[in-house]
């Protein structure tokens, strides 16, 4: 069932192109209106479409993609962020402070931090709770607004093995092997990620203070030089990471997953297969609709390659981002204050990408999703709470573990994570380890038996296991006498 969002060729394309231009040219990273497009070759993306006769272009974050409406199996509307922001604006301004709260609160976990800090500053009635509330949310962003000194980067990194240039964001120092504009984009979702942690904790009544210095990042170009960083810091046990958060160091270390062996060899073959046809075509007819048709298809594979570099790239900044503030704005006093399941799992909550852009701490990371969804059984709680199979290097299995239970704790039991978190945060209990302490707390806390945990926790969790399906369906009339077809959101895999 297609959804048509019909174009005036004098003016709304026109916008809509200066709109996503001027977007790309300001690298503002910021969810958009999308649909879930299914191509008939293999392969889903979601991204914002625009229709125009038999055409349909994808908007890409970096660029457009053309492609024919015979190219795709499907094409359902999904009710991205954006697109719901507007009517939640308008139903917090007729409210009274408790909505205002709670629409900023659904904004900056669903990757709209702008907008959300937009309602925050916003005056109203005042309701002494949750104005209290909303006051020292405006008071944590007041503070960001000063920047935080910069740091000696030199001292800090060590040898990096090779040239960078510098990107700056008020609290974010990237070196980095990229063009400015990618540079400038990852620097506003490094400044997007910052923003949302501190007003999550800040709602959850755990005030943290400002880190004194920027945070550091280090952006490889390729994978070697970043495998041979890990080697000189004697870290060898994560070379099978893409990023690495060097905890004595308190920078973060990444390497760009264009240079992967899959990336540089398929868009190596993509590159070569275009060439060819692009000779064929010259010396043939120009309209041979089966030469267009193997084009798009290579189109068609460059952006799930694309999408993919993004997803991974993305994610992996986010998750050794929230490393950095855990650390560095003392949430954890000491890396050994938490388990390791802890750190993990937190910084996984914000890796979610879709679309080639990030999207909050709500949403269930498509990264994990698919690990999860992999694994022959549901995890071990027992096995999980112990730290069995983390802390040294990556592995998928219990990685997906930890995002799947922190992802629970959070939705499922917000006040049992806030008491976590203090009870972590206080001063240590003997010779009681991060783990032992973890456990008690949440056996004193719900269920005094794990395994009455781990069966809620499963059965709370058991729509991971499933692939996610639209909602359902209603016609929507588009104003131009044709029908559209508008699904509900699906589920956000978010309790």
């Amino acid at each position: 069932m297609w959804r048509i969002r019909f174009v005036n060729a004098l003016h709304g394309s026109n916008l809509r192109a200066f709109a996503w231009l001027l977007a790309v040219t300001l690298f503002i990273v910021r969810p958009v209106l999308a649909d879930l497009c299914t191509f008939v070759a293999g392969g889903s993306v979601e991204l914002p479409a625009e229709y125009e006769g038999d055409q349909v272009r994808l908007l890409a974050p970096d660029r457009v993609y053309t492609f024919l409406k015979s190219d795709f199996q499907e094409i359902t509307a999904r009710s991205s962020a954006i697109e719901e922001w507007p009517e939640r604006e308008q139903a917090a301004g007729r409210g009274d402070v408790f909505d205002r709260l709670e629409a900023a609160r659904w904004a900056w976990t669903h990757g709209l931090t702008r907008q959300a800090e937009t309602l925050i500053r916003v005056p109203g009635a005042r309701l002494p709770q949750a104005d209290s509330r909303l006051g020292r949310l405006r008071d944590r962003l007041d503070a960001l607004e000063t920047p935080w000194e910069e740091p000696n980067a030199e001292a800090l990194t060590g040898d990096l093995g090779g040239k960078f240039l510098v990107a700056r964001g008020p609290h974010v120092l990237l070196l980095h092997q990229h063009s400015e504009s990618e540079a400038a984009e990852r620097v506003e979702l490094l400044e997007q990620v910052i923003r949302a942690f501190f007003l999550e904790f800040e709602d959850a009544g755990i005030s943290l203070p400002n880190p004194k210095f920027q945070l550091v990042s280090v952006w490889y170009r390729y994978h070697r030089p970043y495998l041979n960083y890990l080697e000189r810091q004697g870290a060898r046990a994560f070379q099978t990471t893409r990023g690495f958060h060097h905890v004595a160091r308190g920078i973060v270390v990444s390497y760009d997953a264009r240079s992967d062996a899959d990336q540089v060899l398929g868009r190596d073959r993509l590159d070569q297969d275009e060439l060819k046809l692009k000779v064929l075509q010259a010396a043939g007819s120009p309209g041979d609709s089966e030469l267009e048709a193997k084009l798009r298809d290579i189109e068609r594979q460059r952006l799930l390659f694309d999408l993919r570099w993004r997803e991974l790239d993305l994610g992996t900044a986010a998750h050794e981002t929230i490393h950095q503030l855990v650390a560095q704005t003392g949430l954890a006093p000491s890396y050994p204050a938490f388990p390791v399941w802890l750190h993990e799992g937190l910084a996984m909550q914000y890796e979610p990408v879709v679309g080639g852009r990030w999207v909050g701490s709500a949403n269930a990371t498509s990264l994990r999703l698919r690990d999860y969804r992999a694994m022959p059984q549901p995890p071990a709680l027992a096995d999980l709470l112990a730290d069995k199979g983390l802390g040294q290097g990556y592995r998928r299995e219990p990685y997906a573990a930890s995002w799947a239970w922190v992802h629970y704790l959070r939705t499922a039991h917000p006040r049992i994570w806030v008491t976590l978190l203090d009870q972590l945060r206080g001063p240590e209990a003997g010779a009681e380890s991060a783990c032992q302490r973890a456990s008690s707390v949440i056996l004193s806390r719900g269920p005094a038996n794990l395994k009455l945990w781990e069966r809620q926790w499963h059965e709370r969790t058991s729509a991971f296991w499933k692939p996610t399906k639209p909602a359902g369906k209603a016609p929507v009339s588009t104003g131009n006498g044709r029908t559209a077809v508008k699904a509900a959101p699906g589920p956000a895999l978010q309790e």
